[in-house]
Order: structure tokens, then sequence, then C-alpha cells
């Protein structure tokens, strides 16, 4: 469906789109409202018209950087704005154009890092040596004692061992924020638009599917069982499955969290930063991870009388 461009509205979208490559380049998360401005546009204005704009940011931010950075911005959102442009387009279901968004994020992201190099360099041993050697120089000038530099290069290697693991985990984590924060974001946009759209709700009333997850809590805790016994080597694909699960179950009890705090705190500042201390503190994720998987039973946010 094409309609009429803007032009106030493509140079915008053009700007803010540049501005938040760049912010997005020290703060990561920025990257994740670009998509829902392209989605949002393309509905309005079409999709090639604003699918010409967005190569178009890739190509500026690509001279205003390095090249690497404009392919990167190309290759990992292109492929998530078209696939869940169609999807809303199509009237796909939230589960579906959630699940294709992720697994389109996850393998762009798996592309760019075999084409860079990276996936390699992990699979090889060689990005944790050329890390390691890195820490090793910024601890000698930390002027540490031996004994001090010995026990903090062991933390250091564990910490990045373990990150280096469970690294297809956070991916697909990643993955499932984008792709909720531009489905809902664009969704609501189109929606206020005056347009028909299905999207996700808000987020303080997100809840998970309970028969998927339950079976996966199932499933992991049998093949964890089994890892630990007979098959070692699975291990590893079964630790990363029981952090996106943990991961999923965190989220749902921060919508929790955020459900209350709109109830009980006028202040958006000091829900926000109640929000970042108990998503950052480890007694704060314990008791996020508790309250997602109380959730699955017990309707919390109806406890109180509120529908």
């Amino acid at each position: 469906m094409y309609r009429k461009v803007s032009s106030s509205r493509v140079i915008k979208l053009f700007l803010y789109s540049i501005l938040l490559s760049i912010v997005g380049m020290l703060i990561p998360i920025f990257f994740a409202f670009i998509p829902a401005m392209y989605l949002s546009e393309m509905r309005r204005q079409g999709t090639l018209p604003i699918l010409g704009v967005f190569v178009g940011v890739c190509v500026v931010t690509g001279l205003l950087t390095e090249p690497m950075m404009g392919l990167t911005l190309l290759t990992i959102m292109g492929p998530l704005i078209l696939i869940m442009d169609y999807c809303m387009r199509t009237d796909r279901s939230v589960k579906v154009t959630m699940a294709i968004g992720t697994f389109v994020f996850v393998a762009s992201c798996g592309f760019v890092l075999y084409r860079s190099g990276m996936l390699q360099a992990l699979q090889s041993g060689e990005f944790l040596k050329d890390l390691g050697a890195i820490q090793q120089e910024v601890v000698k000038n930390a002027n540490l004692s031996e004994v001090e530099q010995g026990r903090v290069m062991s933390q250091l290697k564990t910490v990045v061992g373990q990150a280096t693991t469970l690294f297809p985990a956070f991916l697909v984590l990643s993955g499932v924020v984008m792709s909720y924060l531009s489905y809902r974001i664009s969704g609501r946009n189109i929606q206020l638009a005056g347009e028909k759209v299905v999207c996700p709700g808000p987020f303080p009333f997100m809840k998970l599917p309970k028969a998927p997850v339950i079976a996966s809590v199932i499933i992991l805790a049998v093949a964890y069982a089994v890892s630990a016994s007979a098959a070692p080597e699975i291990g590893v694909y079964v630790n990363n499955g029981l952090v996106i699960i943990l991961g999923l179950l965190s989220f749902q009890g921060l919508s929790i969290v955020n459900f209350f705090l709109l109830r009980y705190v006028r202040s958006p500042l000091v829900r926000g930063l109640i929000m970042v201390l108990v998503f950052t503190i480890p007694v704060g994720q314990m008791g996020l991870l508790a309250l997602g998987l109380i959730d699955q039973f017990i309707d919390i946010r109806s406890i109180q009388g509120v529908q």
C-alpha cells in the first residue's frame, strides 16, 4: 500500500536514525528503537520509500563512522524490519511475530559474526587469548601485588569464559528484547494513528504462555540431570537453555514490578531508578525470577483486586 511521502517526516526519520545509530555505539540499547521508527513509517508512507531511507541511513552511518558499522546495521536491522513489517501487515499472531523476529535477529547477528571472523575466533579460542593478554596488561599497570594480580586475573578469566559460553543465550534474549520493543512501540504508534494492527500488550501486563514455559523447564531439568551424569558434552546447550528461560521469567517478574510501581509511585524517574536497581542487583534479580515463576501459577497482579 503506497501513500504520499511526507518530506518533513522522512527528514526527521533520517536524522533521528543517524543520531540513534551513533549514540547506540556507546549505549547499545538505543539501537532497539531504530526498527520501531521504520515499522511505524512504513505503515504510513509505504514500505519501499522508507526502506530506501533506511539504506541511505546505513550508508551515511558507514561514512561517518566506518563502513563495517553501516554494513552491520543494514544486515541486522534490515531483515528484522522487513519481516516484522510483513507479519504486522498480514496480522500474524503476537507469538508468531515475536518468534520470527527473534529468529531473524539471531540469524542476522550470526551471519555478521561469521563474516567478520569473530565466530571463528570464539570457536578457536583466539578471542579469549587476545582478551586475556589485554586484561593481563591492564592488571599489571594497576599497581597490585602479585597475589592480587593472580586473584583478579583468575576472576576475570572465569567471568569471560562463562560469558563466552553463554553468549548464544544472551544473543537470543537480545533478540527477544529487540523484537518486543520494535513490535510494541510501532504497533502502539500505528494504533494511535487510527489503524488496526495486532501488537503485544503493555509491558506491565506481559505474561509468558504457561504451557511452553513449564514444558521447557521440565525438559531442561531432565537434560541437566542427564548432562551431569551421563552426557556432560550437552551441558553447554542445557546451560544456555536455562539462561534463556530464566531470563524470560525475569522479564516477566520485571513487568510485575513495573505494574505495581505504576500504581503506587507517581514519579517516572523514581520508577525508572527502582527498576534499574532491581534488575542489576543480584538479590533483585533473584526476586524477579521468583516473581516470574510464581506468576505462572498465580496471577500476582490480581491479588490487589486490579484486573
